[in-house]
């Protein structure tokens, strides 16, 4: 009878045997990764307390104060913002009630709109969590007139900015929808024209071009919502500028006509409609049948396109729009008639994708 001798125990590998010469014991290792891991958590909640301290919370006093002196100091024209701008409840306390801010002054959003900002001299922010109070658009300069730390420890300022060149404005699409005109277009196939009712264009099948409250790149904006056509069809809407009183709102009778007219066209899906599946959206913008800039929105694509030209107070702005398909393509769109050209500082935001 053999027998096979059983082998002795690797020393490396067995647990209650000594490390060989330069092994290192496997529950040794344990323990090492263990108090790595450890120093890392003490580490990141050291950090985390740090912010906590350094980010102080605003009481309900301190937002209140700010508030007030926001709808105290605010003049017709003025513009608000808030940092951050998930702050709900001073969006709320800004707007609602007796004595409420318009909705068109309040810039709720991430990114910030240099037409709107530059049709106020004046811009308002409110920051809190220790946030700098700035109006932080890298495009244009506001010069800080005022800035006030409210309460005590709170982590809330209120700044007052002025801006010494602000864009006149004379018109804009969202506000004129009764001087548009609305059709479907598609070659051989006669115009399906829209039909004016109020201030929304009737466009059968349940679609109406209206003006609607929703988020586009990363703000809330009022402009009019128009469905690309499908299938070959193109959503086509003109506006005539000879609808724009040439001496501009509210000018004087003896002022001169306006003529050297700008104008800026803003483009951009709804957030809604960047989460459901669907085809690509292309427009074109046209100034008087000339072609001033195109673009495309793919499904999912969170942006805003824009475009700036020249016109004339006789000017027909007119875009146009197509997808595949129509099914959830939501698309914003406002149109603004300005005095003069852009600012210079705005051609880099002009030029961004």
């Amino acid at each position: 009878m053999t027998t096979t001798p059983t082998p002795a125990p690797d020393a490396s590998t067995s647990p209650g045997a000594a490390a060989a010469p330069g092994a290192t014991p496997r529950y040794a290792r344990y323990l090492a990764i263990a108090a790595l891991a450890g120093a890392v958590a003490l580490s990141i909640a050291g950090v985390s307390a740090r912010d906590a301290r350094e980010a102080r919370v605003p009481t309900d006093e301190a937002i209140d104060e700010a508030v007030k002196m926001v709808r105290d100091g605010f003049k017709p024209g003025d513009q608000v913002r808030v940092v951050p701008s998930w702050s709900e409840s001073i969006w709320h306390k800004l707007a609602w009630g007796k004595g409420g801010l318009p909705t068109k002054a309040l810039h709720r959003g991430d990114k910030l709109d240099p037409i709107e900002l530059l049709q106020a001299s004046r811009v308002w922010v409110i920051a809190t969590f220790d946030r700098p109070a700035v109006v932080d658009f890298e495009h244009l300069t506001f010069k800080e007139v005022e800035n006030t730390a409210v309460g005590s420890d709170t982590g809330v300022t209120v700044a007052l900015y002025t801006h010494e060149r602000p864009w006149k404005r004379l018109a804009q699409l969202s506000k004129s929808m009764r001087q548009t005109k609305m059709a479907y277009a598609k070659p051989g196939e006669k115009t399906k024209p829209c039909r004016l009712r109020g201030t929304s264009q009737a466009c059968g099948k349940g679609q109406t071009v209206h003006v609607k409250r929703d988020n586009v790149h990363h703000r809330e904006v009022e402009w009019a919502l128009l469905v690309p056509g499908a299938d070959g069809w193109t959503a086509r809407m003109e506006w005539p500028l000879k609808a724009v009183a040439p001496r501009g709102p509210k000018a004087p009778k003896d002022a001169p006509p306006v003529t050297d007219y700008h104008v800026v066209v803003r483009a951009g899906l709804t957030l809604p409609s960047t989460r459901k599946p669907g085809e690509t959206t292309f427009g074109k913008v046209f100034v008087d049948d000339k072609a001033v800039g195109s673009f495309s929105l793919g499904p999912q694509e969170y942006s805003l396109a824009r475009f700036h030209a020249p016109a004339r107070p006789s000017s027909t702005v007119r875009i146009e729009l197509s997808a595949a398909t129509s099914k959830s393509r939501w698309v914003m769109v406002e149109t603004d008639v300005l005095v003069g050209p852009p600012p210079e500082a705005l051609e880099g935001w002009f030029a961004q994708p």
